[in-house]
């Protein structure tokens, strides 16, 4: 997954992993390393040969970057669906 920064804006470009992800999440970066995302909406495109189909889940992002990594926890709910889990990456 990529990460991108602008100021204490950061991009996590979940697009990038899955087609389905039709939009990035965007929150703040403290000083400290701490991120945050949410409450917010990140589009969920189940068949992307299919227009029209888009859902929005809502949620959040939180975690921390430091160094070389980072660890994020999410909690999304799309329509019945609930996600929850960890993001853990070093780069």
């Amino acid at each position: 997954m990529r990460v991108t920064q602008s100021g204490s804006e950061v991009t996590l470009h979940i697009s990038d992993l899955r087609e389905e992800f039709g939009s990035n999440p965007v929150g703040t970066l403290s000083s400290d390393g701490d991120f945050h995302f949410g409450p917010g909406v990140v589009i969920v495109d189940p068949d992307p040969a299919i227009p029209g189909n888009e859902i929005n889940a809502q949620g959040t992002f939180d975690g921390t970057f430091s160094g070389t990594t980072m660890d994020i926890d999410f909690d999304f709910t799309a329509l019945t669906c609930h996600a929850v889990g960890t993001i853990v990456g070093q780069r």
